[in-house]
């Protein structure tokens, strides 16, 4: 697992991703959201997943 962080409204939510045969999994406050790697870089990705999860969250 790899750390992936990022900060909103002066917050800092740290997660962890993976990559396991094209799939990137993100982990973040006990919950995994999946998708396909293209070509962006796996820890942009990982940093956007995140900021989707935690958009979710906050709802």
């Amino acid at each position: 697992m790899n750390p992936v962080s990022i900060t909103r409204d002066g917050k800092t939510c740290s997660g962890t991703y993976s990559i396991a045969k094209g799939i990137l999994s993100v982990t973040y406050a006990g919950r995994t959201k999946r998708t396909q790697i293209g070509s962006t870089d796996a820890l942009t990705l990982a940093e956007i997943v995140l900021g989707e999860m935690i958009d979710v969250r906050a709802v």
